[in-house]
């Protein structure tokens, strides 16, 4: 079943790598990739997503911000922070705020497959 992934990044050239990153899985599409937490918040209303992945920051909404506004309206909605900024702190307001997974982008190629693999249930 192809699980529909929300990907929300304010810098627009990552946005594109992280969407051609996940368009080599099979049962994954980026159903909406956009730099805005307040367009994802509306897109997610009408189209609730498999699994929402969010920066931690953003100029109009931060991506902690953006995490407690999904966990509140659809608590079964997983969702990953994927940040440059990899320190406990960080990683621990990210949980505080809801995240079900924490990814800092410098492990992205090892670590977000299989964080989105066990958050979607699916086999490793």
């Amino acid at each position: 079943m192809m699980q529909q992934l929300l990907i929300v990044d304010d810098n627009q050239k990552f946005l594109a790598v992280l969407q051609e990153f996940l368009s080599e899985y099979d049962g994954i599409n980026i159903a909406r990739a956009t730099s805005s937490g307040h367009e994802a918040l509306e897109w997610a209303a009408d189209n609730p997503p498999d699994l929402v992945i969010v920066d931690l920051w953003m100029p109009d909404m931060g991506g902690l911000e953006l995490t407690r506004q999904v966990k509140s309206r659809w608590p079964e909605i997983p969702v990953i922070v994927l940040t440059l900024f990899d320190s406990e702190r960080h990683r621990q307001a990210a949980f505080d705020a809801g995240a079900n997974a924490f990814v800092a982008k410098s492990r992205m190629d090892s670590d977000l497959l299989p964080a989105i693999r066990q958050l979607l249930g699916e086999p490793q």
